[in-house]
């Protein structure tokens, strides 16, 4: 029995199609609250959400990609959403939340591409323990397992 091994968190297509179809959903109900709310509710934060999902994606580009879409949503949802505070304001809103998303993604990024290396570490580490000519014997908390 093998508990210790890293698995990748999206294991075949299905998940990856229904981590994306969750993605493409959230970020649809999103897009359509922040154009029926007005420019002072902060509506776009949400869109932290369907970022995060991307963890779950085998892509390590997936938050990338989609902060690029999420900043095209929320540009255009500026200009169809009902005014109730200038432009200017709503704007800089935005942009902060731009630089948010995009540090955030870049955070996801590396989580992704370090989880990938630990788990191609750990199979690198695994082929040459089984692959030794000696036996190894591991002792922990008292017990050899």
């Amino acid at each position: 029995m093998d508990t210790g091994r890293l698995t990748w968190p999206v294991q075949g297509s299905d998940d990856f199609l229904r981590i994306v179809v969750y993605i493409t959903l959230a970020t649809a109900l999103i897009f359509f609250l922040d154009i029926i709310t007005p420019l002072g509710v902060m509506a776009w934060i949400l869109y932290l959400i369907p970022l995060f999902l991307t963890v779950y994606l085998s892509w390590k580009y997936a938050p990338l990609l989609m902060t690029g879409v999420f900043n095209i949503l929320m540009a255009i949802s500026l200009f169809l959403s009902p005014r109730d505070m200038s432009i200017e304001y709503a704007l800089l809103d935005r942009v902060f939340f731009a630089l948010i998303l995009i540090i955030a993604s870049f955070f996801i990024k590396d989580y992704v591409s370090n989880v990938e290396g630990l788990a191609l570490n750990e199979e690198r580490y695994r082929n040459l323990i089984e692959c030794l000519p000696e036996g190894v014997i591991v002792y922990q908390q008292g017990a050899i397992v």
